[in-house]
């Protein structure tokens, strides 16, 4: 919060790097939303599962309670891609389990957030599972991990659904109702690499030709968020966000 007081009042700006926002699937996903694809957004299901390697705990804080585990290490990009998605966080309530690795820190939780919009959103997150169902292993977004035809997000509202990251829009063909059949609509989108479109942006903030798309103060309200996640998963209580 200095940070952002200080960026503000000396009116120099401060980029935060979520890169998700710019990522084209994500860019598509926000106007289909927008215009009304699905109706008044109601749920949301987000899955982050993957299996990271022992090695990867040899980093001291990746097992040191209160910095490490999975929801103080990867919720944070998916807080940001909800709030993106659906507006601003009311409350959270969450769950954790250390029971695979045994170590100080989570391996597996279980999120609920709701929304001021009423948007009910869901995440189940892992970092000791064998499967492909998150957004890293999906998106293609980085070399390192391995593109999988997968799911890793559903978007439900009123009148259709969306899967990210195929942007893959169902809607009914008549009535809607769960007797009805839905169509299946790959909807069309730009391509382009979201960190490529992320410098780009930090130039032209540089350049003042632009505001920061995330700034401390939005990032600061998704850290805040994160923390309340790993405090309701803590205590075993719902968090109320202010």
């Amino acid at each position: 919060m200095r940070l952002v007081e200080a960026s503000e009042r000396l009116g120099v700006p401060v980029l935060v790097g979520h890169h998700r926002r710019h990522n084209p699937v994500i860019q598509a996903a926000k106007k289909l939303i927008a215009e009304g694809a699905l109706g008044r957004l109601v749920m949301v299901s987000v899955c982050c599962a993957l299996m990271k390697p022992e090695r990867y705990f040899q980093i001291p804080w990746h097992r040191e309670r209160g910095v490490g585990g999975p929801f103080l290490i990867n919720l944070i990009h998916e807080v940001d891609l909800l709030r993106h998605l659906c507006g601003e966080v009311d409350s959270v309530s969450a769950m954790k389990s250390n029971a695979v690795r045994g170590l100080d820190v989570e391996d597996t939780g279980g999120v609920l957030l709701r929304f001021d919009s009423g948007v009910i959103a869901s995440i189940a997150i892992s970092d000791s599972v064998a499967a492909p169902w998150s957004w890293d292993l999906t998106s293609g977004e980085v070399e390192r991990f391995p593109t999988h035809e997968a799911l890793s997000h559903y978007l439900c509202g009123t009148e259709g659904g969306l899967s990210l990251p195929a942007l893959e829009l169902w809607r009914h063909d008549g009535d809607i109702s769960w007797t009805g059949k839905m169509a299946r609509i790959l909807c069309p989108h730009q391509s382009g690499d979201p960190y490529v479109a992320q410098l780009r942006h930090f130039g032209e903030l540089i350049k003042g030709l632009a505001t920061p798309l995330v700034s401390a103060r939005e990032a600061t309200r998704n850290l805040e968020i994160v923390m309340a996640m790993h405090e309701a998963a803590t205590r075993g209580t719902r968090v109320k966000l202010s």
